[in-house]
Order: structure tokens, then C-alpha cells, then sequence
């Protein structure tokens, strides 16, 4: 019985390989550059298009999130939210910062959805009074669930998620919020 030999294929292995000669893909630069700025967006290929996407900072952070994927930074989610189609239901939960506030406000005048940290913070002061050194430390999504759990030993994911669900907002009569 004779062995047929498989057709081999030379495949650059890299992208740098890749975009020198793009000729042998069939496709244009603008074509690889958008699919490769895929690889920054963390658990694109884990979410439901069909239903409402969050898009936090952190890749930690996401894994803490329904549908939820990670820009890798405040500065790439207008990127992000432009590779998603036209029809995805996008909200925006970032870090609880400076950078994060400044960003959320910018994107709630543009009519995206965005979390509220200071309305969960002040909730929090005022169910938790006694631990608001810790409360103020929070400043992002894994920081509040690791707080929760320690102050509620029967929290859970779900209920994270569901409480969590309650701060987000495309007013703009909530930007005191924020």
C-alpha cells in the first residue's frame, strides 16, 4: 500500500512573517490588521453576541462578569466597541479610578451604558459602616467581589453579577454617579 505524500504548505508563523508578504492569504493589510487586533480584546471568544456585552479594563476582572470581555485598558475601548457589530447591546464597567471615571463620562455623553461606582460605593458605606477603610479601597471588579464575599459568606457569582447589574446607567442625570 503506498503512502500518498500531503501537499506541504510554507505558513509564516508570525505576524511580522505574515504582513511582509500578505499576498499569500488573499487578503488586504486593512483585512489582517483587524483581525489581529482581535487578540487584544480577552474572551471575545467566549461571549454571547445575542445578548447585552460588558467590556471591563482587566482580564481578571472579566472572568468575574457574564458575557463579559476586556479591552486591556481605558484606551482601547472605543476600538473595541468599534469591532463589535452595529447590532451588539455594549455596557462598560471599568476600573474605579480616575482614568476609569473620566472615560465612563466620556462614553455616557456618546449614549453607552457604563457603571457607576460612586452610587455602589455609597451603598456599600451605608450597608457596611463598618468597613469603610476597606470599602474606599476598592477599585475594581475583583477587589468588590473579594469584599463581598468577605462581608456576605453566602455571596456567590450570580449574585454578583444580578447586584451588579443594578449600576449601570446611560443617563446623563447620573453623572453624579460615577
Amino acid at each position: 500500500m503506498s503512502k500518498k505524500k500531503l501537499r506541504e504548505w510554507e505558513i509564516p508563523m508570525n505576524y511580522s512573517e505574515i504582513n511582509r508578504d500578505i499576498s499569500k492569504l488573499g487578503m488586504t493589510k486593512d483585512e489582517l490588521n483587524e483581525i489581529d487586533s482581535l487578540n487584544n480584546i480577552f474572551n471575545i471568544l467566549n461571549i454571547d453576541f445575542n445578548k447585552k456585552i460588558t467590556i471591563c479594563e482587566g482580564q481578571f476582572d472579566s472572568m468575574f462578569l457574564n458575557n463579559c470581555i476586556a479591552s486591556t485598558g481605558v484606551g482601547k475601548i472605543k476600538e473595541t466597541i468599534s469591532m463589535l457589530s452595529e447590532e451588539a447591546r455594549v455596557r462598560i464597567l471599568f476600573d474605579n479610578d480616575k482614568a476609569g471615571k473620566k472615560e465612563s463620562l466620556n462614553l455616557l455623553e456618546l449614549g453607552h451604558e457604563v457603571f457607576m461606582w460612586s452610587k455602589l460605593v455609597n451603598d456599600l458605606k451605608k450597608d457596611f459602616p463598618k468597613y469603610l477603610i476597606d470599602i474606599k479601597k476598592i477599585t475594581d471588579v475583583n477587589m468588590l467581589y473579594v469584599f463581598l464575599s468577605k462581608v456576605n459568606i453566602r455571596f456567590n457569582i450570580k449574585e454578583f453579577n444580578r447586584m451588579l447589574d443594578g449600576y449601570f446607567t446611560n443617563s446623563m442625570f447620573d453623572i453624579l454617579y460615577l
